[in-house]
């Protein structure tokens, strides 16, 4: 079976099915693949996932134009008011939604929450073909056109593939695009804990001589959480601990700025690396989100740094579509390009930044406390929120 429509996207995340569910509504037809499908049920008995973001302001703006936000908070999200910030040293920060005259600071969302939602909108638009399949063979003919054949059989074309098939991305090492890496040789743990106290809506954040430890809130005395340690083999020993190991260590490492935690799922690891792509397009290809860039979750910027490009990926053929260019258009794909690396580059030097002042340093420590005066400040706390709140998009249309 051949298919032929305007845009192939490999890759059904919560990042390439936003994309899908956005270009569809641009009245283009779209080839989504995913080797994995999305079940859009909701129990609302089911425990927490592991994996979850804190959505600020951009992606939330994003999810509502697509029509799905209602989705979301019909199944399950939970609000954050406040932010608190502390190192073994004293210093103290804290934001607060109150002091910028916001509703909240952002939303903790579980992945599959917000993935459901997306793909609950996308069985909804006719002109987007969903094919739970693996690619087997990918070319590009003389004119640039991309031509995938899957292993069920269908064959796709179109003159343009959008990869948003994450940090491995296939799309990416078909076009031989290098990256710049930055191994953080730490472990991001993630699970989820009962709390002795209540979060009061707000996301706790430990900086220590060991690495960091966060605390977001899902719902009344439960937390997910975000522990860096130094190894694998570190990461390995608390993962596989008796619950009563978990719970010290994790008390231990959180300061107890909510009293005893006890673990309440699984644990389970990842690696730190942060990856620029030194390219984002090639002829009549696009790399958006973890294809194109992976971040230090420590602020939770990844998954908004790909509903960015989503926005933008949005905005920008929207503009072409109305002035009668082609979406495939190279002079188009570099208006996302330019859009959106400059600011990636920023987020990650931006988190890169955050680390090294909280690193146990003369120099380091010295500025915390000089720092400390300013975070009562609501000039500064509205600066400093800024970037989180709101995120970066900029040239979108330049």
């Amino acid at each position: 079976m051949k298919q032929h429509s305007d845009v192939i996207i490999l890759g059904g995340g919560m990042v390439g099915a936003a994309a899908a569910l956005a270009l569809s509504q641009l009245k283009l037809s779209v080839s989504l693949i995913e080797t994995r499908p999305v079940d859009p049920s909701f129990d609302p008995k089911q425990p927490y996932g592991l994996r979850i973001s804190a959505i600020q302001r951009s992606s939330e703006n994003l999810l509502k134009s697509l029509g799905v936000w209602d989705s979301i908070l019909a199944r399950r999200i939970s609000a954050f008011k406040n932010m608190h910030i502390q190192d073994w040293q004293g210093f103290n920060a804290r934001l607060s939604a109150h002091d910028l005259h916001e509703p909240n600071l952002g939303h903790i969302i579980e992945n599959d929450m917000m993935a459901a939602a997306i793909w609950d909108a996308l069985a909804e638009q006719t002109n987007c073909q969903i094919h739970i399949a693996q690619t087997k063979q990918a070319q590009q003919d003389g004119y640039g056109n991309w031509h995938l054949q899957l292993d069920n059989g269908t064959e796709l074309s179109s003159p343009l593939l959008i990869g948003a098939d994450g940090a491995q991305s296939q799309v990416r090492q078909w076009l031989a695009i290098e990256q710049d890496i930055n191994d953080y040789h730490q472990q991001c743990i993630v699970g989820n804990v009962h709390t002795e106290k209540p979060h009061q809506q707000a996301c706790w954040q430990q900086y220590s001589e060991q690495g960091i430890f966060a605390l977001l809130p899902l719902s009344a005395h439960t937390c997910s959480i975000a522990w860096y340690v130094s190894s694998p083999e570190e990461a390995a020993q608390y993962c596989t601990g008796s619950s009563e190991q978990q719970a010290q260590a994790m008390t231990l490492a959180s300061a107890s700025m909510l009293g005893q935690l006890t673990p309440i799922s699984e644990l389970q690891s990842f690696p730190l690396i942060r990856r620029q792509s030194q390219r984002y397009v090639q002829a009549n290809t696009l790399l958006i989100g973890d294809a194109a860039h992976t971040v230090h979750p420590q602020a939770g910027q990844g998954v908004n740094l790909g509903l960015l490009d989503v926005t933008a990926l949005k905005a920008i053929f929207s503009h072409a579509i109305a002035h009668g260019q082609p979406i495939h258009d190279l002079r188009v794909l570099t208006r996302i390009e330019r859009a959106r690396r400059h600011d990636a580059t920023l987020v990650q030097r931006g988190m890169e930044t955050i680390n090294w002042l909280f690193s146990d340093t003369a120099v380091t420590n010295g500025l915390r406390q000089l720092a400390q005066p300013l975070t009562k400040n609501p000039i500064m706390s509205t600066i400093l929120s800024a970037p989180t709140l709101r995120g970066r998009l900029t040239g979108i249309l330049s």
